[in-house]
């Protein structure tokens, strides 16, 4: 690689695989750097709009096949190898299966398939925490009724369900990403659901604690795992309350840095990790971390609230991709910007406030502050223009078919 940044206009296309909120917030982080961004994906409809991306290219869906033939297409456009950027698990996976096919073209932030897979595949990763001795909530891999059967005397309840490994076909269908049972039979239930598309699961620990107790260590880190730029977050808000994606997000306290990074960088430093990536914790009652899940070589869903606070996680993984240089760490910041997901942040807010998880004065300070909206930008306002359109759109076409839909005629007597 050159040992100096060439000019600008010679700078390689950054191309993102996967175009949703997280490509839109990392597609906005490139091109504040002036980096020219292309996309690949299937929601072209309304994030493609937006001024960071130059380019889209549409696949007919998100299935392995479809992601790499358009990949190679896309690749016999370019004049010099794009970075390669990937914002989903399947996306991760299909590139580190087919990297031979892909290099060529592109420049590929990701460490081998064999350490891709060991990250990504839960009970996988569980047993290697457990023989590190990381700390980890309790976990119990089951692969069939029988095993989950066996082990039910010895669990807690309530416990987390989880999917070992997140694949295509469950990601396709509207459930949870993860579920909270509380009782034997409500374990049993949701293992059926989850096991017509994934039949090995993990259940975990349920760990007590609010959800600003969730942490999040990510960053970028290069091909010999040093941690080139990390930023520890913690959620305020998610949606579905207790299991699912970021609401709200903002800095964690900048004393929670030291053991998120120390732990993460352990975790790095056994497997190996190439590119961008995280590791999310929940603190408990005691204040220590327990190890959620990793997450590797994609930005995690609220990635943008870090380059928002000076840390550009993007701009160190493409610095050093494309020029091999690395960037200085930037200070804690003196005013954080919080990272709201609109009208998700709405509705996990007026569930806390039902079930009393957080008082309104609790909302009120969550609120208060320097803030930016995952979708709508006053530089970039087309994604969300086009995202209340298409809510508008659907919300006319379920009410008139509602009310075309034929009434059941009264039996005659």
């Amino acid at each position: 690689m050159a040992d100096q940044i060439p000019d600008q206009s010679r700078w390689p296309v950054a191309v993102i695989a996967g175009l949703e909120l997280n490509g839109l917030g990392l597609a906005r982080a490139l091109a504040r750097r002036g980096i020219r961004v292309w996309a690949i994906g299937t929601d072209r409809t309304r994030l493609a709009t937006s001024r960071a991306v130059d380019r889209f290219f549409p696949l007919p869906a998100w299935r392995e096949d479809a992601l790499i033939d358009g990949l190679v297409a896309l690749g016999k456009r370019l004049d010099q190898p794009a970075v390669l950027l990937q914002t989903k698990d399947e996306g991760v996976l299909w590139t580190a299966r087919h990297r031979e096919a892909l290099e060529p073209a592109f420049r590929i932030p990701l460490p081998d398939r064999d350490t891709v897979d060991r990250l990504m595949n839960k009970g996988v990763f569980y047993a290697l925490a457990q023989r590190e001795g990381w700390p980890l909530p309790g976990s119990w891999p089951a692969a069939s009724e029988d095993e989950l059967r066996a082990l039910i005397p010895n669990l807690p309840f309530p416990c987390i369900l989880k999917p070992q490994l997140k694949n295509s076909l469950f990601r396709q269908q509207s459930v949870p990403k993860a579920f909270k049972p509380k009782t034997p039979e409500e374990l049993l239930q949701v293992y059926r659901l989850v096991a017509q598309w994934e039949r090995e699961v993990v259940i975990s620990e349920w760990i007590e604690g609010r959800d600003d107790q969730l942490v999040s260590c990510r960053g970028y880190w290069d091909r010999d795992a040093r941690p080139v730029l990390r930023f520890v977050a913690r959620k305020l808000l998610q949606w579905p309350v207790e299991l699912g994606n970021m609401a709200v997000v903002e800095p964690a306290p900048r004393e929670w840095w030291a053991e998120a990074e120390t732990i993460t960088q352990r975790i790095f430093d056994v497997t190996g990790m190439h590119g961008i990536g995280a590791v999310e914790f929940k603190r408990r009652p005691d204040g220590r971390l327990a190890i959620l899940e990793p997450c590797v070589g994609r930005t995690v869903y609220s990635h943008e609230v870090a380059p928002l606070n000076g840390f550009d996680i993007p701009w160190a993984c493409y610095l050093d991709t494309a020029f091999g240089r690395r960037i200085e760490t930037p200070s804690y910041p003196e005013q954080p910007v919080k990272l709201f997901d609109g009208p998700r942040a709405r509705a996990s807010a007026r569930v806390y406030r039902e079930r009393g998880l957080l008082t309104e004065a609790d909302l009120a300070a969550i609120h208060a502050g320097r803030r930016a909206d995952m979708l709508f930008r006053s530089d970039d306002p087309l994604p969300w223009m086009m995202d209340g359109a298409i809510r508008r759109l659907r919300s006319i076409y379920g009410t008139v078919r509602s009310r075309l839909k034929p009434k059941p005629t009264a039996a005659p007597s």
